[in-house]
């Protein structure tokens, strides 16, 4: 495997588990028996696969601009929100 793979692997993970967890999150702010406290886990563990886009730099971000075009509205919405976390210039 080479490191373009691996690295388009990593962040295709990264991204599906953004998708998984904007979804879920979705969901828990809508839940009023949830109280703000408990969605601190979540919010860490969102912030972790951010993290892990954001290490990839330019090449992550060149990654999720290319899903923008993809139709797929799950897609779309973690690659938005990647790349607003983005820190290339």
């Amino acid at each position: 495997m080479t490191t373009n793979s691996l690295s388009y692997k990593l962040y295709t993970d990264h991204l599906e588990e953004v998708d998984f967890l904007l979804t879920q999150r979705m969901a828990l702010f809508s839940d009023p028996e949830i109280d703000w406290p408990e969605i601190d886990e979540f919010e860490q563990r969102l912030d972790a696969h951010i993290k892990g886009l954001v290490l990839g730099g330019q090449a992550a971000d060149k990654f999720c601009a290319g899903l923008l075009n993809s139709g797929d509205p799950d897609q779309i919405r973690a690659a938005i929100y990647a790349l607003s976390h983005s820190e290339s210039p």
